[in-house]
């Protein structure tokens, strides 16, 4: 999505905004957060990258046992397209989704402090603890996602956790969460906001009492789009 008015002469700061999933699938319709960004005077880049529906098996089999990596791999080359493509502020980039989305976002601040800030909603930053604690993420699902179970194949967790990766982090980041998801629990904010908290990142969380998964009540939703946006229009403006 663009900016209203876009011009190919001005630069515009870029949102990467991965999909939910991580089989879930970017659509070239309407899309609520691609207008409300770009009404912002923000791109939003939305990329399918492998492991998602809508481009055969092969493609939604690729990050079988490789989640993050290929993910990553996938939105990162989008992203140096649209940066050779596009009228792309470098210095003013940007990241943040929901669910799978936040789960990436949780992994790229830890690959990369490219990105101006970020926003993390609902997303996963410990999968060997989210094994235990999810509705669904366990057992056959788990063995198809990782290729095995904590218990044995701990290798298999670790390395496609966010939290294994965070150290070198330095991106301000906000965490938005339900507390009563049981997709992702909550206890899964915590841990990432506990470790950029140990890091000296700049950070705020944000919990929703009763709120599950979606943050589905109109004025808690309407409070986490505000947020968002307004936690980028504070590091959009420090330029």
């Amino acid at each position: 999505a663009l900016p209203p008015g876009y011009s190919v002469d001005e630069k515009y700061p870029l949102l990467v905004m991965p999909h939910g999933g991580p089989d879930g699938i970017a659509m070239d319709n309407f899309h609520v957060f691609h207008q409300l960004f770009a009404l912002q005077g923000i791109i939003v880049y939305r990329p399918n990258f492998r492991g998602g529906i809508g481009y055969g098996n092969d493609f939604y089999e690729a990050n079988r046992g490789k989640l993050g990596y290929i993910d990553y791999d996938d939105i990162m080359a989008g992203l140096d397209f649209l940066i050779k493509t596009e009228s792309v502020d470098t210095t003013q980039l940007l990241v943040g989704g929901w669910s799978y989305g936040g789960y990436m976002t949780n992994w790229m601040i830890g690959h990369t402090n490219s990105f101006k800030a970020a926003v993390s909603v609902a997303g996963i930053a410990n999968t060997v603890s989210m094994y235990a604690q999810s509705d669904i993420n366990h057992g056959e699902l788990a063995r198809w996602e990782f290729k095995g179970v904590p218990v044995l194949h701990m290798e298999n967790y670790t390395r496609s956790s966010p939290l294994t990766f965070l150290r070198n982090c330095k991106t301000p980041t906000l965490i938005i969460h339900g507390e009563a998801d049981n997709r992702v629990p909550v206890a899964q904010a915590w841990e990432i906001y506990r470790a950029l908290v140990d890091l000296k990142v700049e950070t705020e969380l944000v919990l929703y009492p009763d709120a599950h998964h979606g943050i589905r009540p109109p004025k808690q939703f309407s409070d986490v789009v505000n947020r968002w946006i307004a936690w980028y229009q504070k590091y959009l403006k420090d330029e």
